[in-house]
């Protein structure tokens, strides 16, 4: 679901890049992806993450708390 939280952590993402690019012009695009992507992914895909159970390097598996309907 998309939230009021999700979007405006979209438009401070998109800001950062705005001034970035301001100050430094259109190579600072690809840094602050790499820089933006970890925080974002989490913000928009925990409720995701946080079904994720198990073992990490043995595959894992995804329990779904949520009632199937």
């Amino acid at each position: 679901m998309i939230t009021v939280s999700k979007i405006v952590a979209l438009c401070l993402a998109l800001l950062y890049t705005a001034i970035a690019v301001a100050m430094t012009g259109l190579a600072a695009i690809p840094g602050m992806m790499i820089l933006l992507a970890p925080p974002l992914g989490l913000i928009w895909f925990s409720e995701d993450l946080s079904e994720f159970t198990g073992y990490v390097g043995k595959g894992g598996q995804s329990i779904s708390r949520r009632p199937s309907s």
